[in-house]
């Protein structure tokens, strides 16, 4: 109990704080229900993670037109990240906890069947989900820092959803030079404040989503980018699947409260987008919470940016980027001209940057009013879960259901953002386990028929999981029943709500014991053996260099060569010159050992990279010929961190022919393919 008191006591000191930093008491809603919140869950941040579910493998839709499968892909289709080739356990798997953090256990998969995906009408999208084995460190108590040293988001793993999947954002990794004219995918500095323009990746990406609103980079790391549409459907969230549509939709003919669907770095809950609308929660109407932010498109005050080009910012951007001059009566701040953003256009449309929004609290509107949520999309409020109040996170949606700027939570967290994914090994402070999911659980069961001709054992199971059942009469000696019964898989059934894939209760086994007795016998059932599962995978993925023009070269002469790489499937809407460059292009000894040339003018167009090369006059031994008659075209990319999963990232890795181990450096990718040497 000491523990849960770590968590609650500073709600006391916010509950003041939440009557006067909501922002008003507007009772306007979609509900005509009057609420009073319930009492609060035990402990929000260790009791909301969906271990129920966590004994069903993870399914993948692979097409529009087959069932949910357990091992993927078919050899037959696009494969950019590598099969999964033994299912894998979905959902969170184990929570534990120190004094002051909460450690999640998750594969990264969702328990809800995932995919299929397209990057345009026809043609796979070719990235597939691979099991991470996250461990996701959370603080337990949020702490909130000042207005001017809050971090910005970043790239790649900015919180957990309840289901174990990574939270990603509204960056992509790229963003517009305005001295080159043109986008730039430069990982990191998508996210950081140097360049004003960075681009959103919920309509750049969003053509790759599957119907929960997500997807994965080559590395396989799959995630939700906005409202994770499957995942509130299985918690309850005012959401439906309509099967004439083929999608899930909301659902508000029973309005209430959104559960918890996630946690942010920084500790603060995540909640659907459906909230109280007095802040204080006592006698309020429920509704949508509405967003701060607006496209600038004219409407609610905003600048047109279609008449008035990209020449300003928001106010809220400007203290994001540091832009220091002062904002104008209507909370724009002018840029200089080496900040300009691109004339709106087909390609350059509006919206397609974070920029292209404006807050309604820039410009003069009240929160509570206007808008509900503030610039890093929260509020101050009570919640079911916290009856005192708490600051919280709200999925954007608007009044047609479709995901809203700025989506989970905005540019800048409100809070100390400590969540970080780490290893194992680097896990120093005492932990203990406060909840196990079901592959690895306790076994708790219950008997459902009891007659002295026949008791009925059931109990939740996981899928590939083999169970022993033991009894006893005097509760020492045991005999053993049954050695192996088999943990239960779903039915095939692809409509979510139902009774197979998609089904929301556990799946449950049963052991008839048809022994007749006269004293009732007690039971135990063992923990699973389980079969061959994928707990976490290398990161891995394929891609060779297919074509090399020309094939051969003529030593003492410059040439520009070019590559084609297969096995990267480009994310739909990039700029030609926008995916992240190599960070070398070279021509090597077919042993991989030594660097002939290196190439200048690298220019890369999707899948094609080109460079200009000075081929050597003469011809120059290796390790294990000479003279060298082939050499071996080779691009490498670097990923800081290792194998980091970059948003909007393409890149051909994983084929290592020619290349000795022992040259293959962390954080670099190679393929390669024979040039000859005239």
């Amino acid at each position: 109990m000491k523990k849960q008191h770590i968590c609650l006591s500073m709600l006391a000191t916010i509950a003041a704080a939440v009557l006067v930093a909501c922002g008003g008491n507007d009772n306007s809603g979609e509900s005509t229900e009057v609420i009073t919140p319930p009492a609060a869950a035990q402990v929000p941040i260790l009791d909301s993670w969906q271990t129920a579910l966590s004994g069903r493998y993870a399914r993948v839709q692979e097409t529009r037109t087959t069932f949910p499968v357990t091992k993927w892909p078919l050899a037959t289709l696009t494969d950019t990240s590598g099969p999964s080739v033994l299912p894998t356990y979905s959902d969170v798997q184990r929570v534990r906890q120190s004094d002051g953090f909460v450690y999640i256990d998750s594969s990264g998969m969702a328990s809800h069947p995932m995919g299929p995906w397209y990057w345009n009408v026809d043609t796979l999208f070719g990235n597939w989900p691979r099991s991470r084995g996250y461990i996701y460190k959370l603080p337990k108590v949020p702490v909130e820092v000042a207005d001017d040293v809050r971090v910005a988001v970043g790239l790649g793993v900015q919180g957990m959803w309840v289901n174990g999947v990574p939270l990603f954002n509204q960056l992509d990794g790229a963003s517009f030079d305005t001295a080159l004219n043109r986008e730039v995918q430069d990982g990191a500095n998508g996210a950081n404040t140097v360049r004003i323009w960075i681009r959103d990746a919920i309509p750049v990406e969003g053509p790759t989503f599957d119907a929960s609103n997500a997807h994965q980079p080559p590395t396989g790391a799959f995630h939700y980018h906005s409202n994770p549409l499957a995942l509130r459907l299985q918690v309850g969230d005012n959401v439906k699947w309509d099967g004439a549509l083929g999608k899930y939709v909301e659902d508000t003919s029973k309005l209430h409260h959104s559960p918890i669907l996630g946690w942010a770095a920084d500790g603060y809950p995540i909640y659907g987008p459906y909230g109280y609308g007095n802040c204080s929660g006592t006698g309020s109407e429920l509704k949508r919470m509405r967003t701060g932010f607006v496209l600038r498109d004219g409407g609610s005050g905003s600048t047109d940016l279609r008449i008035a080009g990209r020449k300003t910012i928001g106010k809220w951007a400007a203290q994001l980027h540091g832009v220091t001059t002062a904002a104008d009566a209507s909370g724009r701040v002018a840029l200089p001209a080496n900040n300009l953003g691109p004339d709106i256009s087909t390609y350059f449309y509006l919206g397609r940057y974070n920029e292209d929004y404006e807050f309604l609290g820039d410009m003069g509107k009240v929160a509570g009013v206007d808008f509900d949520l503030d610039r890093h999309n929260g509020r101050f409020c009570v919640t079911p879960d916290f009856p005192k109040g708490t600051y919280a996170y709200f999925v954007a949606i608007d009044t047609a259901g479709k995901a809203a700027f700025p989506y989970t939570v905005g540019r800048q967290f409100r809070g100390n953002p400590q969540g970080v994914v780490v290893a194992a090994a680097a896990i120093t402070e005492t932990l203990t386990s406060y909840k196990d999911g079901l592959p690895t659980g306790q076994v708790a069961f219950k008997v459902t028929v009891d007659t002295p001709t026949k008791r009925v054992l059931e109990w939740a199971s996981a899928e590939g999981a083999s169970y022993v059942v033991e009894s006893t009469t005097d509760g020492i000696n045991w005999t053993i029943l049954a050695t192996s019964v088999g943990g239960t898989s779903p039915a095939p059934d692809p409509t979510p709500g139902g009774s197979g894939y998609f089904a929301l209760n556990p799946l449950m086994t049963s052991y008839i014991d048809n022994r007749t007795v006269t004293t009732t016998p007690k039971y135990r059932i063992n923990l699973p053996t389980l079969a061959a599962n994928t707990s976490a995978a290398a990161v891995t993925t394929k891609g060779v260099i297919t074509a090399v023009a020309p094939t051969a070269v003529t030593r003492g002469q410059t040439v520009r060569l070019e590559v084609t790489l297969s096995g990267s499937q480009p994310i739909t809407d990039f700029d030609p010159l926008a995916s992240i460059p190599p960070s070398a292009f070279e021509l090597v000894t077919t042993d991989g050992l030594t660097v002939i040339a290196t190439a200048t003018n690298v220019v890369r167009k999707l899948t094609k990279i080109s460079g200009d090369f000075v081929i050597p006059a003469t011809a120059q031994a290796s390790s294990t010929t000479a003279p060298v008659v082939a050499y071996m075209a080779r691009v490498k990319f670097a990923v800081t961190p290792a194998n980091a999963a970059l948003q909007g990232e393409y890149r051909s890795v994983g084929q290592t022919t020619g290349v000795a181990a022992t040259a293959l450096a962390p954080g670099v990718v190679y393929t390669d393919r024979p040039v000859a040497v005239n």
